[in-house]
């Protein structure tokens, strides 16, 4: 039995739309069900189960799970959903658990700064000291640098609010909150390494140079997807993706497959090791299709292959409709937006 649970009663509310929805994210997600009867549906994730049922006068929303940062992750999983469909209920929401409000998400922690300095021309690598660093295993990849808007104010970080969801400062005292991935993590030191790539319409790059050794910052996570557990793959990115690549790459020494990497240097070089059944292909952007079409016909030489993407948003959302990248098992596939690109002419 997990060893951390939580439920929220909601009254006068469809037992029967509120089933149709989590069916509904749970095959947008490829979650298994566990059940699925007139009065109860259950779900399961990475990171425990959650469940509706009926109650006499509406329904109740259950959590499990075995950490109190996982019961978190799936707690805020429902809230973000519930909050798309049902705004007034997410907001309404009061947990049997006793929720301390007001004070920081049990995934949010400072980090301090051992080096910063370039990797390369393109990628700028930091070295955190995590103070929790046992939150980040293979279930999940990214995290949030949360980096004041306004460094001339004294910054405030997120909070829990009553539902349970997260409070995140405003005005003067936002936050930007750039996703990132841990490349590499030595949990015996609690060492992080992460690559932050030169975008050209992002911040985080001239942030990242500018803190030294010693600076202590705040990140919030991890979230996210995690290391996929098959070896036969096709796994494709642009720049904002080899981190990611790298990483699942480090953990699947004998995957097959192909990878194929989109590049806009002259020189295109990352520090990844590619498995000896893996093939490699590096890309030019020279045509907005490039890396989907290639991703594509990949996929064709590889049917059985899990399919891996990640890109800027038009070239995620171009692949997405790709015949038989669409037609792939959503169980066998995961497409993501790591950034998006503002200029939509290209």
């Amino acid at each position: 039995m997990s060893s951390c649970n939580a439920h929220a009663d909601v009254q006068d509310l469809s037992f029967a739309a509120m089933q149709q929805m989590i069916l509904f994210e749970a095959a947008e997600h490829a979650l298994p069900v566990l059940k699925n009867q007139s009065d109860v549906v259950e779900i399961e994730s990475e990171f425990g189960r959650f469940s509706i049922s009926q109650r006499d006068a509406g329904l109740r929303i259950s959590l499990s799970a075995e950490t109190q940062n996982d019961l978190h992750v799936i707690r805020e999983g429902i809230i973000e959903h519930l909050a798309h469909y049902l705004p007034d209920v997410a907001d309404s929401l009061t947990w049997s658990d006793g929720l301390k409000t007001e004070q920081h998400p049990p995934n949010f922690q400072f980090a301090k700064i051992l080096s910063s300095k370039p990797l390369n021309a393109e990628f700028h690598r930091l070295a955190l000291r995590l103070q929790k660093p046992e939150l980040f295993d293979d279930r999940a990849l990214h995290f949030r640098f949360l980096i004041p808007e306004d460094n001339r104010v004294e910054p405030a970080w997120p909070t829990l609010g009553p539902n349970g969801a997260v409070k995140w400062p405003k005005d003067e005292k936002a936050l930007h909150r750039p996703v990132y991935t841990v490349r590499r993590l030595d949990q015996t030191t609690g060492v992080a390494s992460v690559d932050v790539f030169n975008h050209t319409e992002g911040r985080a790059f001239e942030w990242a140079q500018g803190v030294q050794e010693g600076d202590e910052i705040a990140i919030i996570g991890p979230g996210g997807g995690g290391i996929v557990t098959t070896d036969d793959l096709v796994i494709c990115g642009d720049e904002a993706a080899y981190p990611a690549i790298a990483r699942i790459l480090d953990v699947l020494p004998g995957a097959r497959g192909e990878v194929i990497l989109l590049s806009s240097s002259d020189h295109p070089e990352y520090d990844m090791t590619l498995p000896t059944g893996m093939g490699l292909t590096w890309l030019r952007p020279t045509d907005k299709d490039t890396l989907s079409t290639a991703a594509s016909d990949a996929l064709f030489r590889h049917p059985k292959a899990y399919f891996w993407f990640a890109a800027d948003n038009q070239q995620a959302g171009r692949v997405r409709k790709i015949a038989n990248v669409a037609a792939h098992p959503k169980q066998q596939r995961m497409i993501a937006a790591y950034w998006t690109k503002l200029d939509q002419s290209g």
